[in-house]
């Protein structure tokens, strides 16, 4: 009687187990196609200053031209509790072609200033295959915590648009409030891997214990 019982038990075992790689294949897959997504924005930020970024895309055998549609974001928190609050946040056009011109535009609240350390917490989503997988926390990109969050925005170059109107992309921030006119990305280059799906990621920011903000932003790709 005891033989069926440690072979139901080593069975689950094994199904338990594949389901796990499974799941962690997935993890990755998702990882993997965010990163790609990220990398490729930046890239044509900086198309004039590291043009040599796109030599490595063009090295790639094929190419994947998307479609970015649905964009969609949302406050996560009450706005009367936050330092920072973002308004009229729009991509457009709708849907937005890559390769081609994204342009982006909104309005920025600030309260207060704050500056480092703000912890932040991002947890980032895709959809694979039908299912919304977490993007795990890879080489400090994807589902990541961050004590200081500075760190990694300091480092970037601000737009002229944002510079022109004196909003700061660099900690410390300011108090005050900006409408941030239309700002393009021009991205010249097709994706190096075919990816569809939803993305989704949030972020929450917090300085010495005071809520920054909480957003949320969504797309599709097609």
């Amino acid at each position: 009687m005891r033989v069926p019982c440690v072979l139901v038990v080593l069975a689950a075992t094994v199904v338990s187990a594949a389901y796990l790689n499974v799941f962690s294949e997935l993890e990755l897959q998702a990882h993997n196609e965010v990163k790609v997504l990220f990398d490729l924005l930046k890239w044509a930020n900086r198309a004039d200053i590291h043009g040599d970024h796109y030599v490595d895309l063009r090295k790639q055998t094929k190419a994947f031209p998307v479609k970015l549609r649905s964009f969609s974001y949302t406050n996560c928190a009450d706005p009367n509790t936050e330092i920072v609050v973002f308004g009229n946040l729009s991509i457009n056009p709708d849907p937005i072609h890559i390769p081609g011109v994204i342009v982006a535009s909104g309005t920025v609240a600030a309260k207060s200033p704050f500056g480092s350390p703000v912890k932040a917490q991002l947890d980032v989503w895709k959809e694979v295959f039908g299912v919304w997988v977490k993007a795990p926390c890879i080489d400090q990109f994807g589902s990541c915590t961050y004590d200081d969050f500075c760190t990694v925005v300091n480092p970037a170059t601000c737009p002229p648009e944002l510079v022109k109107i004196g909003l700061n992309c660099k900690c410390p921030f300011t108090a005050g409030s900006w409408n941030v006119p239309p700002v393009a990305v021009n991205v010249t280059q097709n994706l190096p891997i075919a990816i569809s799906g939803g993305v989704r990621a949030r972020i929450v920011a917090t300085y010495n214990g005071s809520l920054v903000t909480c957003l949320q932003v969504q797309f599709d790709l097609a």
